[in-house]
């Protein structure tokens, strides 16, 4: 039986940009009663424009659904008990993400320790579900460096976390992605990958529908991302 089947409970944080953040639309807005926190800021310059205290898993807007949503299912279905905590800002690149930059990683940091101290389920975090990269591959330098910097962000939560063996789970940029450097970008976050398998793990999304722009995903898409993203965190574990 895998680890987070005997133990019955997983919390896990989403990061990342505009896709982390959830922006697929329908009718229906499901409510789950899994514990969540989210923040979420549309201006990569302005902190705290969006802050939840534990509750219920529901939209930001009531009509906005993220891979949270994805997450909250699988875990019901497996009797789960479930944290979810959301922390992205949209369209940002990995360097903003780096300890050293001091800027969106403190700021994280200090965001996330507040969650996993008042969490309901009094549970540190298990897993990341990192959802970033667009705003890397329109560079060669920044696509080519990709995995070492997402390795220097994953380490660093481990360190700061207290949790060696945190997964860290990445959404592969899909193939058709119109950014010029997506091929390297890929094959960056692959080697990062390779490098430490068992905690560094990534999924694919080429086959899930985009929005017109081609890089923001519609709501079935979201969630079936975040049905995948357990998958593949709870097969580490």
């Amino acid at each position: 039986m895998r680890g987070y089947l005997r133990r019955k409970s997983l919390a896990i944080a989403i990061m990342g940009q505009s896709n982390a953040g959830g922006g697929g639309t329908q009718v229906l807005s499901p409510i789950y009663e899994v514990p969540y926190r989210q923040y979420y800021s549309t201006d990569p310059d302005q902190i705290d424009v969006y802050v939840t205290d534990w509750g219920p898993t529901k939209t930001r807007t009531g009509d906005h659904l993220g891979a949270e949503f994805g997450f909250a299912d699988r875990a019901l279905d497996d009797g789960i008990l479930l944290s979810i905590d959301k922390w992205a800002v949209a369209g940002t690149s990995i360097p903003r993400w780096l300890p050293s930059a001091n800027d969106l990683y403190p700021q994280a940091l200090a965001a996330t320790v507040r969650g996993y101290n008042t969490s309901p389920i009094a549970r540190k975090y298990d897993a990341i579900f990192w959802w970033q990269g667009e705003g890397d591959a329109g560079l060669l330098a920044n696509a080519l460096a990709y995995g070492t910097r997402l390795g220097v962000m994953s380490d660093a939560f481990r360190a700061d976390w207290s949790n060696p063996n945190l997964i860290v789970c990445a959404v592969r940029l899909r193939a058709d992605s119109p950014r010029p450097f997506t091929a390297e970008e890929r094959a960056s976050l692959e080697a990062w990958s390779a490098t430490n398998p068992a905690l560094n793990r990534w999924i694919n999304v080429d086959d899930l529908p985009v929005k017109p722009d081609g890089i923001h995903y519609d709501a079935s898409s979201l969630i079936e991302a975040g049905k995948r993203g357990y998958d593949e965190i709870t097969a580490a574990l």
